[in-house]
């Protein structure tokens, strides 16, 4: 299930103020419906990772400016300037409903790939 707004507290208070507002009714919904693998959002802009109504939760990394990391409620909100990614969700075929893997993808531009199979050389130097 993919969601804007997460459904459960981050401890980061300005964000946590604007959370999905039904959330208790969601998650009394969800464990009616077993068949979901995941709950994702975004609009935190800062990855994170919970079990949200019995299922894996997750909010997608900023793929731009990054909520600050406070858990402080006195001090401002704010943002940052962090490097990009996003997440990358990969549904795998198996027994029941199969099952779903988050990858963190950085955004931008990176050395590689190389192989493995060096032949007995050194890997390249980055």
């Amino acid at each position: 299930m993919f969601l804007h707004h997460p459904p459960f507290n981050t401890g980061i208070v300005h964000t946590d103020a604007i959370r999905l507002r039904n959330a208790d009714a969601l998650a009394a919904l969800l464990k009616q419906h077993p068949r979901t693998l995941l709950v994702a959002a975004g609009h935190v802009h800062r990855a994170a990772q919970t079990v949200f109504a019995g299922i894996s939760a997750t909010i997608c990394p900023a793929g731009e400016q990054a909520v600050t990391l406070d858990f402080e409620p006195r001090w401002p909100e704010a943002f940052k300037i962090e490097p990009p990614a996003l997440h990358l969700h990969v549904w795998l075929p198996g027994e029941g409903f199969g099952s779903v893997v988050t990858h963190v993808v950085p955004i931008g531009e990176f050395p590689g790939p190389y192989s493995y199979g060096y032949a007995g050389t050194s890997p390249p130097q980055l």
